[in-house]
């Protein structure tokens, strides 16, 4: 089974990072108004924009399966940006892809890989591998319809002895696009986008049930290990309900994979190191560069 990995060209940004006294220094200078939502994390500018649909900002496409939010500060605050950050920007600028300083293409970051675009084919696409763009239009309108209703909906009170629910929309993070390529599914192969038939093995191996509805629960071992978040979402990464980011660490020997949902780490050698003894839940991968790839 693969998933879909198209890849796109990369354009290379040079951040700079501001400090305390600069941050501050601006806000005296009036590029800031009484208004303005903005915060200094980690020497970056933040728009610090109200909950709900407002939050909800442009994406900037790595590849046609995963997505990065940028911020969308003001026009005014882009254009005395821009004039203060040229000098350093110009000189600072070394190729189309950003770098690492031993020369890699620089995947460091925190990634968003949420996507209307399933897993697996719908089987009312039959072996349709794309969408139309009008098919792609109703589902994207209808993705952010749905969201604009779930935020003006009036508060909901649980009472004693109903059913307490579970997260409100305001959790849930199911993106409001499909992927660039307009496919049916992430899967590509096998052809129909659905996962190969389970053997009689695989569909008993994790048949365990979760443990909330089961009672009496006497001890914190009656809960199953996914009920306390000690389980791990296994491979491949695909988008869920929400926990739809990981960040990425790099080294000139590592590849570390932080996946949000569960706290899901891999920690990959890229140098050829072959593989160790200790069986581990989520494998013993490898990984190595091929040009920028």
């Amino acid at each position: 089974m693969a998933l879909a990995a198209e890849q796109e060209r990369v354009v290379g940004v040079q951040r700079y990072r501001f400090t305390v006294d600069e941050f501050a220094r601006m806000g005296e200078a009036g590029i800031f108004t009484e208004d303005d939502r903005v915060e200094l994390i980690d020497g970056e500018i933040v728009e610090m924009t109200p909950i709900g649909a407002a939050t909800r900002g442009r994406e900037r496409t790595l590849s046609g399966e995963s997505r990065m939010r940028v911020s969308e500060p003001s026009v005014t605050t882009l254009i005395v940006l821009a004039l203060l950050l040229a000098p350093a920007a110009a000189s600072a600028q070394t190729g189309d892809v950003p770098r690492t300083p031993w020369g890699a293409p620089d995947l460091n970051g925190v990634w968003d890989f949420r996507t209307l675009t399933p897993l697996e084919r719908p089987e009312r696409y039959g072996d349709r591998e794309f969408l139309t763009e009008e098919e792609v239009r109703t589902l994207e309108q209808g993705a952010v319809e749905q969201n604009e209703a779930a935020d003006q909906a009036p508060a909901q009170r649980t009472e004693a002895g109903g059913s307490i629910g579970a997260y409100n929309r305001f959790w849930m993070d199911f993106g409001t696009e499909v992927v660039e390529t307009r496919r049916t599914s992430l899967i590509v192969d096998p052809p129909n986008g659905r996962r190969p038939p389970r053997t009689d093995e695989g569909r008993t191996r994790f048949s365990a049930p979760g443990s909330f509805g089961s009672a009496p629960l006497e001890q914190i071992e009656d809960l199953s290990y996914f009920d306390r978040c000690l389980g791990t979402t296994g491979l491949p990464i695909f988008p869920v309900a929400y926990n739809n980011n990981v960040q990425i660490f790099q080294t000139e020997h590592h590849l570390v994979m932080l996946v949000e949902m569960l706290n899901t780490t891999r920690i990959i050698p890229i140098t050829g190191r072959p593989h160790g003894g200790i069986r581990q839940w989520l494998g013993d991968s490898r990984g190595r560069w091929e040009g920028d790839t």
